[in-house]
């Protein structure tokens, strides 16, 4: 389900290509549930947007979270994947672009610990927002980094594998491209 809310976010903004950008983004990030900390590890991820106007641009893309925490018991570990549309507010119009961002979309979590920790299936899938910050910074006429701050909140359905609310909050660098 998941991918396919990405790619129907993708056609949707491949098909109007006029200020379409493409991004791929690595960086670090802590998953949490309703009794606190779950892990921390690398995040990694890409999408395209495209630019609605000067203040709004529409966009799709895929993030992977990992999580690792050590308890004196046991190792959780597991693995976090969002596909989302997203809606981008950007402030200003030169090479250094402030935005926010929400997106909407599908979660699946997977527990990668053992031995199990929890009784039952090992993932599950379930619906999911998000809401950040970031600044598109050109480098080139259509080369940009992008900084990005987000936090990724789901509960339905996924309760089958950890305790709701899921979230993880991210901090990535990205490196994309405007045609």
């Amino acid at each position: 389900m998941g991918r396919a809310v990405f790619l129907w976010a993708l056609l949707c903004v491949a098909a109007s290509a006029e200020t379409l950008s493409v991004f791929g983004a690595a960086g670090y990030g802590k998953t949490y549930d309703d009794e606190g900390n779950i892990g921390n590890g690398a995040s990694a991820g890409f999408g395209a947007s495209y630019q609605l106007n000067r203040r709004f641009s529409l966009g799709g893309e895929y993030a992977l979270q990992t999580n690792k925490r050590e308890f004196s018991f046991a190792t959780w570990k597991g693995r976090t994947q969002h596909a989302a549309a997203n809606l981008f507010f950007h402030f200003g119009s030169g090479t250094v672009r402030p935005y926010l961002v929400g997106g909407i979309g599908a979660v699946h979590h997977t527990v990668l610990s053992e031995p199990r920790v929890l009784p039952g299936s090992n993932s599950a899938s379930g619906w999911g927002w998000s809401g950040g910050f970031g600044v598109r910074g050109y480098v080139t006429n259509r080369v940009f980094v992008r900084p990005e701050v987000r936090l990724w909140v789901s509960s339905g359905g996924i309760n089958r594998v950890v305790e709701p609310l899921l979230g993880t909050f991210q901090f990535s660098l990205g490196v994309g491209y405007s045609f």
